[in-house]
């Protein structure tokens, strides 16, 4: 079975319907992207781009992280495992670290966000679940400095 089909299958019960599961979760919002949107600034889209990049290319050989970017937004998740939920929440702190440090490298670029554990579903086209209305809002209504709340 190819990575895409296990993926798949594990996002399915047994009668092929879509299910949630606990995630470690962050939600973060790169500060600056969307004025530089607004401004017509090709330079936003590169960022982006390569920022996108340079996530998959680090953590493309760990399948329990899953990483959506869109915008100026980054999601990251992964699944708890009941028998020791620190590690989801470890690795989800990890890619967040990575992320900050790569926006201090371009410089002048900060982050807010939160990270919450809760129900998440995500595949290919959809992201849903109480997780995800956490996340954002923390990140938008309690973050408004450029910081990370850890929920």
């Amino acid at each position: 079975m190819e990575n895409q089909e296990i993926l798949h299958a594990q996002m399915r019960d047994e009668n092929g319907l879509p299910y949630q599961r606990k995630c470690a979760i962050a939600y973060i919002d790169i500060l600056g992207i969307k004025q530089k949107i607004i401004d017509g600034s090709d330079w936003a889209f590169i960022w982006t781009w390569l920022q996108n990049s340079s996530i998959a290319s680090m953590w493309k050989n760990d399948e329990r992280i899953k990483i959506k970017i869109f915008s100026d937004n980054i999601l990251i998740c992964e699944e708890i495992d009941e028998n020791n939920s620190s590690v989801a929440v470890t690795d989800v702190l990890n890619v967040v670290n990575s992320i900050l440090m790569s926006l201090f490298r371009v410089g002048s670029l900060f982050m807010r966000g939160a990270v919450v554990v809760d129900q998440l579903h995500i595949s290919d086209n959809v992201v849903y679940g109480l997780g995800l209305v956490k996340a954002y809002d923390i990140e938008s209504h309690q973050a408004i400095y450029p910081r990370i709340i850890i929920d």
